[in-house]
């Protein structure tokens, strides 16, 4: 196959900075989850698939600023701590494995420690997989699961 003549480049933004990008889950019972990790750190170690589009990973940051109005209906990410700028046409945001929690980090929000989850419901789920497990065997806990001590 040739490659295209202007290759599309995708700007991959992770706080995760580790390598490999996605660790592998040991005799994973989710066959395409595995299959995705190879994938995805592939594409990461090589730059893009090297016909259709150029990767460029920008692993441990995060997003400082972004500002849409930018000239040409581009718009412009300012990376954190870097300062460095990156000016795109489209943006695609796909929060990956752990919320930022700073959002609520003032409220009274009971979270594992391990999942970052609400504690009744990771609590369920870990109890009713046997400490993890085949996520596709759980049963639906209930929305009780979802409460936090916060009043409001």
């Amino acid at each position: 196959a040739l490659a295209a003549p202007n290759p599309t480049t995708v700007h991959w933004i992770t706080r995760r900075s580790s390598s490999p990008l996605y660790t592998r889950v040991k005799d994973d019972p989710l066959p395409q989850r595995d299959a995705l990790s190879v994938l995805a750190n592939d594409l990461v170690e090589k730059g893009g698939d090297g016909e259709q589009f150029v990767l460029r990973h920008y692993g441990g940051t995060g997003i400082e600023a972004l500002d849409s109005e930018v000239e040409g209906g581009m718009a412009s990410i300012t990376l954190a701590g870097s300062g460095q700028i990156i000016k795109v046409d489209k943006i695609i945001s796909a929060t990956g494995y752990r919320p930022d929690n700073s959002l609520y980090s003032e409220l009274q929000v009971h979270e594992c420690y391990a999942t970052s989850g609400p504690m009744k419901l990771a609590a369920a789920l870990m109890a009713a997989g046997g400490g993890g497990g085949d996520c596709l065997a759980q049963v639906a806990p209930g929305k009780d699961t979802l409460r936090s001590p916060e009043p409001n």
